[in-house]
């Protein structure tokens, strides 16, 4: 089988079959015809260039050393640094040693890939790939797996290294690698429970020189879009105090929505960690947001500019140069009267009705009530489970009238607050907070985010109650 190869010869068909199964394991979900038609040629003509004779050991000692050149090249694929790399070392390197780096790396691309659209910084990094492996007692995944462990090891220095190996190389568990340029970057260590439709995050952990850097966020997209396939609904991990900031950036929250017997008695209890949760959508295409939100922001701006003339630029103001007064503002200055701008006039601003303030210790007792009634309010309404309460329950809900008999909402208290005169003690302004606290719980399942909400913010009202009532010195109420 063997051959010269000239300018126009073809490549002979073990390099066929090597260039196949290389770029197609490289690219399983794009196409790679593109690719080969520049690989091909190009190889054929080198092989023509420099006179490499081709037989059956030859064929392959050349092809392994491309695709480990292939492989060391900056992007994974630079074809100009392959060709030099075989050139300089086809001569050089024992073919065992080369068919054994190549095995390495092809082994390794059947798991590696190619995400779409992966940004760090904002800038294109073709290098990084993800991958989901578990222990099948291959070599290879046994070697990914002892890389993240390093990582969660080095990362994680409070947690028992035999723990971490221990959940790392159990068959249950599994691990979303992030990976540059055949090295392991950072990972995720998680157990699905598919019975459950939810996955236990175990650890989670990014090499120092690759922090700070956007792959932490990349590493959790991943893994959403990753469960989406196999249709889990639901994370729950527990956070330590250094955590909880990412875990909430990545929409995690403390506030858990499952049922409780959905997850409990699956999952590990960890002492000092705080439990949160995330729900997965299955209308998000989690590895495409920045482009989602890019889209969204373009769509607002193009409504925006429909219904206002916001992007219309006017001539500048010329009538202080000529020394003039401003005497019809909406005439004199362009843009205004487009703008929706009318005739400003003045507004009694004072919304508050607050008791004079005549030096006597009866006026000073009402400030000092008034304020730390103010000062309760803006921290309840300003409270993580406070969202439900906000505004009145809406009509739609045709039956809630039904069911709760005294409505009450934060709209409602802040407009007897501000009267003035309605919340003459402490005790009224708890009634009606725990009143509304008590309407949703009774509306709604024990399961339901609501509920879970209207009970952790009914025990925040009381602690927050006995805090600035003690501060104040004013008299306890019943709780």
């Amino acid at each position: 089988m063997g051959s010269n190869g000239g300018e126009d010869s073809e490549v002979p068909e073990v390099l066929l079959r090597y260039i196949d199964e290389t770029m197609g394991l490289m690219y399983e979900n794009n196409p790679y015809e593109e690719m080969k038609a520049i690989v091909l040629p190009a190889l054929s003509k080198y092989v023509a260039s420099n006179n490499i004779k081709v037989d059956e050991s030859s064929e392959e000692q050349f092809m392994n050393t491309f695709i480990d050149g292939y492989f060391a090249s900056e992007n994974g694929g630079l074809l100009k640094t392959c060709l030099e790399y075989c050139k300089a070392n086809l001569s050089k390197v024992a073919l065992s040693m080369v068919k054994r780096k190549v095995e390495q790396g092809v082994s390794s691309c059947k798991y590696l890939k190619n995400t779409e659209n992966s940004r760090v910084n904002g800038h294109q990094n073709d290098a990084l790939r993800f991958v989901v492996i578990t222990n099948d007692s291959t070599e290879e995944s046994l070697t990914w797996l002892i890389n993240v462990k390093d990582i969660f090891s080095k990362q994680l220095p409070k947690m028992p290294p035999e723990y971490i190996v221990r959940l790392v190389m159990d068959k249950n568990h599994y691990s979303l690698l992030c990976i540059q340029n055949c090295q392991v970057v950072g990972g995720v260590c998680f157990r699905p429970y598919n019975s459950q439709r939810f996955a236990e995050i175990a650890f989670l952990a990014v090499s120092a020189n690759h922090q700070v850097r956007g792959v932490g966020t990349l590493l959790m997209n991943n893994l959403k879009q990753y469960v989406k396939k196999i249709h889990l609904t639901h994370f729950l991990t527990y956070a330590d105090n250094y955590a909880i900031g990412y875990f909430r950036k990545q929409g995690f929250t403390k506030m858990i929505s499952m049922p409780r017997e959905r997850w409990h008695g699956f999952i590990k209890d960890y002492d000092g960690g705080t439990l949160m949760e995330c729900s997965i959508s299955e209308y998000v295409d989690y590895l495409k947001i920045p482009e989602m939100i890019k889209s969204q922001r373009k769509s607002l701006l193009d409504a925006i500019k429909v219904k206002s003339q916001t992007d219309v630029v006017y001539p500048g103001i010329t009538l202080f140069q000529q020394s003039k007064h401003v005497s019809n503002i909406l005439d004199q200055i362009p843009g205004l009267k487009e703008a929706g701008w009318g005739v400003p006039c003045r507004h009694n601003v004072a919304s508050v009705v607050l008791p004079p303030l005549d030096g006597s210790e009866e006026a000073k007792s009402k400030y000092a009530l008034y304020s730390s009634l103010q000062q309760i309010f803006r921290l309840v309404r300003g409270h993580q489970a406070a969202w439900p309460f906000q505004e009145a329950v809406p009509d739609t809900v045709t039956d809630y009238l039904e069911v709760v008999q005294q409505p009450m909402d934060l709209s409602l208290v802040k407009k007897r607050l501000s009267h003035g005169e309605h919340y003459v003690s402490p005790q009224l302004l708890y009634d009606d907070l725990k009143l509304m606290c008590d309407n949703c719980k009774i509306y709604n399942l024990p399961e339901s985010s609501y509920y879970q909400a209207a009970d952790m913010l009914n025990s925040y009202i009381i602690e927050i109650f006995k805090k600035t009532l003690t501060n104040a010195n004013l008299p306890s109420i019943t709780y």
